[in-house]
């Protein structure tokens, strides 16, 4: 059987078989995927999302009203959100807050024991 030139060869990717082929935290098939997600973007909009990539990130799951406040006091000093959650979390740190003493509930995870229990609005 001759082969044809010119006949486009595309990869078939099946993401089920290949998380249960490599599993997910394969850093191969981790590389594959922002390779292939990289092809359609412009030079500057890759050189953008290695610069993100480069800076410490973190997200966490707080009370709508906790995020809504943090916001308005960033907006009342006109300074960026994480300016002020890592104010308050310094702050909080220096002061010595006990979180030993922090309502608890178990956790749904197992990779923790519990997960302190957050007012559902804000105390005054």
């Amino acid at each position: 059987m001759a082969i044809k030139k010119n006949y486009p060869v595309q990869a078939v990717t099946d993401e089920a078989v290949s998380s249960a082929v490599f599993g997910q935290d394969d850093p191969v098939l981790r590389h594959a995927d922002r390779t292939r997600r990289a092809k359609g973007l412009t030079p500057g909009q890759r050189k953008k999302i290695e610069a993100d990539r480069a800076r410490k990130k973190a997200s966490y799951d707080l009370p709508e009203w906790l995020i809504k406040a943090v916001r308005e006091l960033a907006q009342e000093q006109s300074v960026p959100v994480s300016s002020v959650a890592g104010a308050m979390l310094i702050q909080a740190m220096r002061a010595g807050v006990d979180l030993e003493r922090w309502p608890r509930r178990p956790s749904h995870s197992p990779f923790y024991d519990s997960v302190l229990v957050l007012p559902e609005s804000e105390e005054k």
